[in-house]
């Protein structure tokens, strides 16, 4: 079974730990997921669940293909935590 994707984003770090927290307890195992400016974020949430004794079970980089605003078809990088109880 996939797990649950949680997208990070602009919010404050606290934010996401909090329902990092939650989803890990609901499913015992949840996906950070981060793209472009976002990926150092989505690294540091990842080490403040370890050093709460959670587990990174695998890391995933890759790129996507998006339209920026000018209408322009560009890569933008990605990374994909996965992280256990």
């Amino acid at each position: 079974m996939e797990p649950q994707k949680l997208y990070i984003g602009q919010k404050p770090i606290r934010f996401y730990i909090i329902i990092a927290k939650a989803m890990l307890q609901a499913t015992g195992q949840i996906c950070l997921a981060g793209r472009g400016r976002n990926i150092s974020r989505t690294v540091d949430i990842a080490e403040i669940l370890k050093r709460e004794g959670k587990k990174i079970q695998n890391i995933t980089i890759s790129s996507e293909q998006m339209t920026n605003r000018q209408g322009r078809q560009v890569y933008v990088s990605t990374i994909e935590i996965t992280v256990s109880n």
